[in-house]
């Protein structure tokens, strides 16, 4: 873990993103606003699961650690979709599934860029 001077504070950003993805993964989903094209949902997935993995990314140092929380961010992502699937009123879709793996991929990525230090250098 990267040795952080508020890391109280990172890990509640954590915690909270991770209750935001899984709370408005399985909420009733509103009538839009306006017509999005199809297939845009994907694209929220990509980014919410990159988003999550290059966070997480940036609270160890250790890519083999880096590695074992996108497998875990999948699961959560795959447990999701199946929750989902029972729910009655939202669907398990494989190609969601899809998204959010290649979410968790290029937020791993991230985690080999100059980025990858964003918040210890916030901290």
């Amino acid at each position: 873990m990267r040795e952080l001077k508020r890391k109280k504070l990172w890990w509640a950003i954590a915690w909270s993103l991770l209750a935001f993805v899984f709370i408005a993964s399985l909420i009733p989903m509103p009538a839009p606003a306006m017509a999005l094209p199809q297939g845009f949902d994907k694209y929220e997935h990509i980014f919410a699961y990159a988003v999550l993995s290059g966070y997480f990314g940036q609270l160890f140092s250790r890519f083999t650690v880096h590695c074992r929380y996108a497998l875990a961010l999948f699961g959560m992502g795959a447990l999701l979709e199946v929750l989902q699937g029972l729910t009655g009123y939202r669907s398990l879709d494989y190609y969601d599934l899809a998204a959010n793996g290649i979410g968790v991929v290029l937020g791993l990525l991230l985690c080999l860029t100059p980025l990858k230090g964003l918040v210890a250098t916030l901290d």
